[in-house]
């Protein structure tokens, strides 16, 4: 996996070291490793505890990113500068804006201090959160149609990178563009396609939509549009055996 040295060390507020999810991620990275060899890599069919190995895998792959952090971290400036834009409004203001009606509440709140402490350390936050996220966001996928695409072919083969979890609603870009916040995905679209390379010669398709599950051999233009997902959603790296490939993918990407 592309990792940085302690992307997952969490860092304790009140002092008392560190705690690495590193180590919980690398249990269940093995895990899925030996599904992978023993069921998927000969394609036989997965069994219910083994397909739940392979959705909090997946999961992981889907949280565990730069560019999820990224997201946090956007989410945070966002709120931090909505802060500092209440804290300079008047009192008057501040009274009106307290009086406005506010959707009813589901979970814990948490104070503007609170959310300072947190806000200093994004990192730390981001790595208790895949924790806390795993067993929601894994028993999603779990329940989506999965399907598992094959390429026979030397020359067709697909490609990673350091986001190689692809969320993604097509209809929606279509209709609202990609980038807008109409077209932003989410797991419990009906719509909405998840794909994550496996290997070379094998890629996940999950779904609500997907007709059949099963290992399936595919055309070149599906291995394609895979790539191009994946290297439409690269942060940093995409990786392919060489450097060909790689052009290849990106000047179909580049085309309308």
């Amino acid at each position: 996996m592309l990792t940085d040295n302690h992307f997952y060390t969490i860092k304790f507020y009140e002092g008392g070291g560190s705690f690495v999810v590193e180590n919980t991620l690398e249990r269940i990275e093995s895990e899925y490793a030996s599904v992978f060899q023993k069921k998927i890599k000969v394609e036989k069919p997965l069994e219910r505890l083994e397909r739940g190995l392979i959705s909090v895998f997946v999961a992981a792959m889907l949280l565990r990113t730069k560019a999820f952090r990224n997201n946090l971290e956007n989410t945070f400036r966002e709120i931090e500068d909505f802060i500092k834009k209440f804290e300079n409004l008047s009192e008057k203001e501040k009274e009106d804006l307290a009086s406005m009606p506010r959707p009813s509440r589901s979970g814990p709140a948490i104070t503007g201090e609170e959310f300072k402490k947190i806000a200093k350390d994004v990192s730390s936050f981001h790595s208790l959160s895949i924790v806390d996220m795993l067993r929601e966001v894994s028993n999603i996928i779990y329940k989506m149609k999965w399907g598992f695409l094959l390429s026979d072919r030397k020359e067709d083969y697909f490609i990673t990178s350091d986001n190689p979890c692809v969320l993604i609603n097509i209809p929606a870009i279509k209709k609202y563009g990609i980038n807008a916040i109409g077209s932003s995905p989410g797991l419990c679209q009906d719509e909405v396609e998840l794909s994550l390379p496996l290997s070379s010669q094998i890629s996940l398709l999950a779904g609500w939509k997907l007709k059949q599950e099963v290992y399936s051999p595919v055309p070149s233009r599906i291995i394609d549009q895979i790539n191009i997902r994946v290297m439409m959603y690269a942060k940093e790296k995409a990786i392919a055996k060489s450097n060909e490939k790689l052009l290849e993918v990106f000047s179909k990407l580049k085309k309308p």
